[in-house]
């Protein structure tokens, strides 16, 4: 078991000689040595014991170290380990360079002295350890600042599709923050499938630089199984050679009440407009007939409903009998029977609202138990619409 005070340096060298020679110097400057013997095994042991620093020679005969370089700096969770490639071979000027610009960061030719090869691994450890230090100081700052704004935040790698979730996050939805980690499918999962093609044309217009920010909003699900209005935002923060994002941060904000708010305001201001359109269609209709017709039209086309209709009562058999409607209609008035007595067709709304002389509202009328005589009516009435008015005039 290595010393838990020990920094741990990987040695890959496929050169046994040279491998132990390097291990033996490190040793003794107190470093913990794991040793690779070529580039399959260091990429191995890079997952595996997530090293302080890698020190990677280049000449390998499986893989090169400026390819195994390329592939510890490009995943996410080894990207911040400093690599430093030492090479008795590579020497000249272009691959030094080469071996830089692939993402190492230091290039040492042997032979090199001991003390200056102890000295730069320990530079760049203590570089390594003042990043880490002002990304997590930084990073409690920002937690705090969201905190105080009630917004969730969420953090995804876009090449793994790797998803973490805030705990803020987490408890906007009802799940224990722990219960969203895991992958993007997780978090398509929880969007409303009515959603989903705006929330990915909203997502591929920001990757294609369309949008300066990804911005949508829409339904997730909750742990209870219901709906929540939720606005995502979000900006990448890592980019590959081309320009393609890698990696995006962004936040989540409740905006149910503001959704609540506008639908409310967006109903009254529907009703003034209905209202209006059936005040001025009173003032110049004179035919019933007509009048009833332009008023089911007006309901429709001002007050959004699905469907609209107007019945009267034929005094011979008690009952309510369609002489108007407009919108998707789908048969359903030839299926409905509603007397004004007190027999179980007079029970539901239009009966009632008839009986008692005052308007009823139905909030949802597919579920409604005293639409339950209406039989496979009852059935088709969620596509017609979810709130409907019962008028009785006499």
């Amino acid at each position: 078991m290595p010393d838990s005070g020990k920094r741990r340096i990987l040695n890959v060298d496929d050169n046994d000689a040279g491998r132990y020679v390097v291990s033996q110097v490190l040793k003794k400057a107190g470093f913990f040595v794991i040793e690779a013997v070529n580039g399959m095994d260091a990429l191995q042991k890079v997952q595996e014991e997530r090293p302080d620093l890698v020190l990677l020679d280049v000449n390998m005969p499986d893989i090169n170290g400026l390819e195994v370089c390329k592939r510890i700096k490009k995943d996410p969770r080894t990207a911040s380990i400093p690599v430093l490639h030492l090479s008795a071979t590579a020497v000249l000027p272009s691959e030094r360079v080469q071996g830089l610009d692939g993402g190492a960061d230091g290039y040492l030719v042997e032979p090199v002295d001991p003390d200056e090869l102890v000295a730069t691994i320990g530079s760049f450890i203590r570089n390594r350890d003042v990043m880490e230090t002002l990304l997590r100081e930084s990073a409690e700052r920002l937690t705090v600042a969201f905190e105080g704004t009630n917004d969730g935040i969420w953090d995804v790698q876009m090449d793994t599709g790797a998803l973490y979730i805030s705990a803020r996050g987490g408890e906007i939805l009802g799940y224990p923050s722990d219960e969203l980690q895991g992958f993007t499918q997780t978090w398509n999962q929880l969007v409303n499938p009515d959603d989903l093609p705006a929330t990915t044309r909203a997502l591929t217009r920001y990757l294609e630089g369309a949008a300066p920010i990804f911005d949508v909003e829409h339904r997730l699900k909750t742990k209870s199984g219901s709906w929540k209005w939720i606005r995502s935002r979000g900006k990448a923060i890592s980019r590959d050679e081309a320009g393609a994002p890698t990696r995006m941060v962004g936040t989540y904000t409740d905006i149910g009440e503001r959704k609540l708010a506008e639908e409310k305001l967006l109903h009254v201001t529907r009703l003034y407009v209905l209202l209006s359109q059936i005040n001025q269609a009173i003032l110049r209709t004179r035919k019933k007939d007509e009048l009833f017709q332009t008023i089911c039209q007006v309901a429709v086309e001002f007050g959004q409903f699905r469907m609209a209709w107007i019945g009267l009562m034929d005094e011979a058999d008690n009952r309510i009998k369609p002489v108007a409607h407009a919108g998707h209609e789908d048969g359903y008035l030839d299926k409905i029977q509603i007397t004004t007595g007190d027999l179980p067709n007079a029970k539901g709304p239009t009966g009632s609202a008839f009986r008692d002389g005052e308007i009823k509202i139905a909030y949802d009328i597919a579920s409604r138990s005293s639409l339950t005589v209406y039989g496979q009516t009852r059935r088709n009435l969620k596509p017609l619409c979810n709130r409907t008015w019962f008028f009785y005039h006499r």
